[in-house]
């Protein structure tokens, strides 16, 4: 087993000095590159890891390409006894796996005005307030409010959702180069108010990683285990957002056998919006 492993580490290291070691060391701080040159790095990059490229560009609202995300060569017809085919499926995880390691291009995106869009820059500095501002001009279940929450951004393909915590862990980055006091920033009520107008809690970005790897792995922090408690809840019902419901079993019986739309979920009461069709009442019931 161990030298199985040697074996796959071996592999990954040398493609790692390779092309894409070139390619990452771009991105390696201090990067000063600006986001359209770093979102074309990292564009090299996934194609060398095996993902669609086309596909994703494709695909601006929504996780894109996933089916390669580290699983070439190693589950698709895996036979245990091809050393050959498991170290190339490594090969290709140690491309992203670096390329998570590094953060991506966050930080280019922050330093260079322009790299974000204003919704998704708002998410990104915590702006509660503004963000809740820019959706609520929009129409429940229009296209401009999805693209408004599922808009992937960056060249690691972040939604605003992922934009909100992975820079509520580096508030100095949002200070330093935007000038926001760390005690204005409201990243958790930023997520709260993306959960609670549609936002998708169980979104990808480009190296598969969820919400859960930002908010709950490498330095993770007491506020975004929160807000990742609150996402994780959501998730369990966000199948079925958007859906038809008939309301039963109530004990308000005025509102039994009403239809509604399941809508966003609200974090501080652990329940979905229903919103009543005939009146557009909104309960918060499931």
């Amino acid at each position: 087993h161990v030298s199985h492993v040697d074996m796959c580490n071996s592999f990954s290291v040398g493609l790692m000095n390779g092309d894409s070691k070139a390619l990452m060391d771009k991105l390696r701080p201090p990067c000063m590159l600006r986001p359209e040159a770093t979102r074309e790095v990292i564009r090299k990059l996934v194609v060398l890891s095996g993902t669609d490229a086309a596909m994703n560009d494709a695909c601006p609202y929504g996780d894109g390409d996933q089916s390669p995300v580290g699983l070439v060569g190693v589950r698709r017809h895996h036979n245990p006894s091809d050393v050959q085919a498991v170290m190339r499926g490594e090969a290709k995880r140690q491309v992203l796996r670096e390329l998570f390691g590094l953060g991506g291009d966050l930080e280019s995106h922050m330093i260079w005005g322009g790299g974000f869009t204003d919704f998704a820059l708002m998410c990104c500095l915590g702006n509660a307030r503004g963000v809740e501002r820019a959706l609520k001009q929009t129409e429940a279940g229009s296209d401009e409010r999805m693209h408004l929450l599922e808009r992937r951004e960056t060249g690691c393909r972040l939604s605003p959702l992922l934009l909100t915590v992975a820079l509520s862990k580096h508030k100095g980055i949002c200070r330093r180069h935007h000038g926001v006091r760390e005690e204005d920033m409201q990243h958790l009520k930023t997520v709260k108010v993306l959960l609670k107008y549609g936002a998708r809690p169980d979104c990808r970005e480009l190296n598969g990683k969820t919400f859960v790897h930002y908010g709950a792995g490498s330095h993770a922090l007491n506020e975004t285990l929160e807000m990742t408690s609150h996402v994780h809840e959501a998730a369990k019902s966000s199948k079925h957002f958007g859906r038809k419901v008939v309301l039963r079993g109530l004990n308000k019986a005025e509102y039994n056998g009403r239809i509604g739309v399941l809508g966003g979920f609200l974090a501080d009461v652990g329940r979905r919006q229903v919103v009543l069709d005939d009146d557009g009442k909104e309960l918060s019931l499931l």
